[in-house]
């Protein structure tokens, strides 16, 4: 029989003896369903995204310069104002609106406050831009679509961190038992310690700039490891 579109996985996962608990705090929408082999040893694959999938569906389909596409606001409560308008219940076009699957977190107001235009683009890269505009005004700023129900969602921001600081509580070693077969790699096969980037002219009139870092290069005498990139586009050359 042909799959469900959408049908919802849930992970759960405990600690030793400890009770189980839904991993991520989050369901996964199966889009993909392969089956293979035969019916003695069938082969299933399934790929599911979770529910941050809801924000990369939809578009912010408003005109540029209206209230919806425009907006001075705290970050945190810009990008719920964003989901209401566009996958809430204040979407102008009833069809969008998914408030009987998905819920709001009220506004928190903790965010530093900004002003961002962004008409007719995808949400999920307008949310993750908000995110990075705040963190570079000084205080980190996520979001995700957390399960409520087994058929309601419910979209939050999360301000210094998402879940709890577990800073010091777990010492991760294989001297106590935490740690089983651990394996470290160290890869220095692609590093590159020197570029020169040619800029724009011809023979001994283009321009070239060059790079070298201090620290890595000299790791071994022979560690000078070069790359030349074209940067003929650019009319920088400060370096």
């Amino acid at each position: 029989s042909v799959p469900i579109i959408d049908g919802r996985l849930e992970v759960y996962r405990r600690a030793g003896a400890g009770a189980y608990y839904l991993d991520g705090e989050t369901q996964w929408f199966i889009r993909k369903f392969g089956f293979s082999g035969d019916f003695v040893r069938p082969l299933i694959t399934i790929q599911a995204f979770d529910l941050n999938h809801l924000i990369d569906r939809r578009y912010i389909e408003y005109a540029a310069g209206t209230s919806y596409t425009n907006k001075t606001d705290f970050i945190d409560d810009m990008m719920k104002e964003i989901i209401d308008e566009n996958a809430g219940p204040s979407a102008v076009d009833a069809d969008r609106d998914m408030s009987p699957w998905l819920t709001i977190q009220a506004d928190l107001s903790l965010a530093p406050s900004a002003t961002k235009g962004f008409s007719w683009r995808k949400m999920l890269p307008v949310l993750q831009e908000l995110a990075e505009t705040s963190f570079e005004n000084g205080t980190w700023l996520g979001f995700d679509i957390v399960k409520s129900t087994n058929s309601i969602s419910d979209f939050r921001t999360y301000i210094d961190q998402r879940g709890v600081d577990l800073t010091g509580k777990v010492v991760v070693s294989d001297l106590n038992g935490s740690l089983a077969k651990p394996n470290v790699v160290y890869d220095y096969s692609k590093e590159i310690t020197e570029v020169t980037a040619a800029g724009r002219g011809e023979g001994l009139d283009r321009s070239t700039v060059s790079v070298v870092d201090p620290n890595r290069s000299i790791r071994s005498p022979l560690n000078r490891i070069e790359k030349a990139t074209n940067a003929a586009q650019t009319d920088i050359t400060a370096s």
